[in-house]
């Protein structure tokens, strides 16, 4: 897939909002996936944070997909633990900088609670293995 623009994630939105989106599930997780928000992690992190609830919202089955997405760039700046990610996200919805709905907000307060931590926390393994699977250089065996 080539790279999403925002214009490209704010119809698909648009469409989610208006409850007339036909796109199928994988290729929403791979727009949102390979849209990039901004080079910059705070902000890349923020970016995912605006979009997912909207997505998720409408499609509760993506929740998994969609965080590991959001969390993702909280991971690169050195987020390793799931309160982390709660306190990141606190720190989010006081931003007055951002530019989430106020469902996004509520969301957030009903579904992202410490209730999902051992969720979340299996959510960072998961990128932790991912990650040190990319970086582990491949050896061949020779005979």
């Amino acid at each position: 897939m080539e790279k999403v623009s925002g214009d490209d994630i704010s119809k698909l939105l648009g469409s989610i909002k208006a409850g007339s989106c036909e796109v199928e599930d994988k290729l929403i997780i791979e727009m949102i996936g390979n849209w990039i928000p901004s080079y910059n992690c705070e902000a890349a992190a923020d970016g995912f944070l605006e979009v997912i609830p909207i997505v998720i919202s409408s499609r509760p089955h993506l929740e998994r997909e969609l965080l590991k997405i959001a969390i993702r760039p909280m991971f690169y700046m050195g987020i390793s633990e799931s309160k982390q990610v709660f306190e990141w996200v606190d720190i989010f919805l006081k931003n007055e900088r951002n530019s989430f709905s106020e469902e996004c907000a509520a969301w957030f307060k009903k579904e992202l609670t410490e209730e999902k931590e051992d969720f979340i926390t299996v959510i960072i393994q998961e990128i932790q293995k991912e990650e040190g699977e990319q970086r582990t250089p491949k050896t061949s065996t020779r005979i």
